[in-house]
């Protein structure tokens, strides 16, 4: 499992490493351990964000498809689910404000 991210992520990390060096930090070159965890972290940011649209736009597609049956084929599902993204935007805020409530 790991060697298989390895070999996916080699091209990625090889381009970090590259621009890394392009810059010529002597920071980098008086440490070099700390570049492999430098891009380490900016790898899995990436990765991060990159999940995160993904997410985003699998939640936006499943939305608009339930906007689509609901509204043009006429189908009256039995559950309240939101049907725009506004909604969902809504129900993170009201989540954040719990989570103060929850926590402090």
């Amino acid at each position: 499992e790991e060697d298989w991210y390895t070999k996916a992520m080699e091209p990625v990390v090889s381009y970090l490493r590259s621009f890394a060096l392009v810059a010529r930090s002597e920071y980098f070159t008086q440490n070099p351990k700390l570049l492999e965890t430098y891009l380490t972290m900016t790898l899995q940011f990436i990765s991060w964000v990159l999940c995160l649209v993904l997410f985003l736009m699998v939640l936006f597609i499943f939305t608009e498809l339930l906007k689509f049956v609901q509204r043009v084929c006429g189908l009256k599902l039995p559950i309240l689910w939101p049907d725009e993204m506004r909604w969902w935007g809504r129900l993170l805020i009201s989540m954040d404000n719990l989570t103060y409530f929850l926590w402090f």
